[in-house]
């Protein structure tokens, strides 16, 4: 299969979803392709901002310091226990996080 850049995003008005659709195909047709969707905003726990992009920095830093995975600049983890882990802590941290099959 290949892999399309087809991963795309867009705010709703609020500026408060953002969605992300990663996508393969086999031949021109699609045999992966999934949507991303997460609704956060402040609340009593704070702001979004500081929920969802602190919070899942210090699972990252946590993560290197087990060893989980390397120092340094790299892409999203592909170890998928990893990131569910760190998907199950967003979802805590957003008002909604869904992923819909688009195939």
């Amino acid at each position: 299969p290949r892999r399309s850049s087809g991963s795309r995003s867009s705010w709703r008005s609020g500026g408060r979803r953002r969605a992300a659709a990663p996508r393969a195909e086999d031949h021109g047709k699609p045999v992966y392709h999934k949507t991303y969707v997460m609704d956060a905003w402040g609340d009593a726990r704070g702001t979004a901002m500081a929920r969802l992009v602190s919070e899942p920095v210090a699972l990252a830093v946590k993560a290197v310091m087990a060893h989980e995975i390397p120092a340094g600049v790299s892409a999203a983890p592909s170890d998928p226990k990893l990131v569910g882990r760190f998907l199950d802590e967003v979802q805590v941290l957003a008002q909604r996080l869904m992923r819909v099959d688009q195939v």
